[in-house]
């Protein structure tokens, strides 16, 4: 992580979800995993707090929010929809990250070599749901 933080020339540097598997897996604490990757420059971590989706794990993701305080972006990701990010506000995070994806099935087969019909799209009215639901709790 030094090397990457080194690499990144100043740059923002995010730790994705692999964090999930510390959290989860390994069960790391929470505020010592935001010392560790603080101090070594990460400067946001996207995580659904080691649980397969960011509502299931909102425990972990305010213990990492009251632990970063303000000094680490905690941003949740994993299955987010609009309709959790009242919770997942209220956990302390300072993000939320999600795909806004949905299946165009009219397309037919993807791909040369066939494959699944469709493919996914953004979906504007999830990400509209989202910013309408970000812009209620900020006012």
């Amino acid at each position: 992580m030094k090397a990457l933080v080194r690499a990144a020339e100043g740059r923002p540097v995010t730790v994705h979800r692999c964090v999930d598997v510390l959290l989860g897996v390994y069960r790391r604490d929470p505020a010592a995993l935001v010392e560790e990757l603080g101090s070594l420059g990460v400067g946001r971590i996207l995580t659904s707090g080691g649980a397969p989706r960011a509502l299931e794990g909102l425990d972990v993701l305010a213990a990492l929010a009251r632990a970063a305080d303000g000094r680490i972006e905690i941003t949740a990701g994993g299955g987010v929809r609009p309709e959790h990010v009242p919770a997942l506000a209220a956990a302390g995070v300072d993000a939320v990250h999600l795909s806004a994806r949905t299946v165009v099935s009219d397309a037919g087969p993807a791909g040369p070599g066939g494959g699944p019909d469709g493919y996914a799209a953004t979906d504007a009215a999830l990400v509209e749901a989202a910013r309408s639901a970000v812009a209620a709790l900020t006012g």
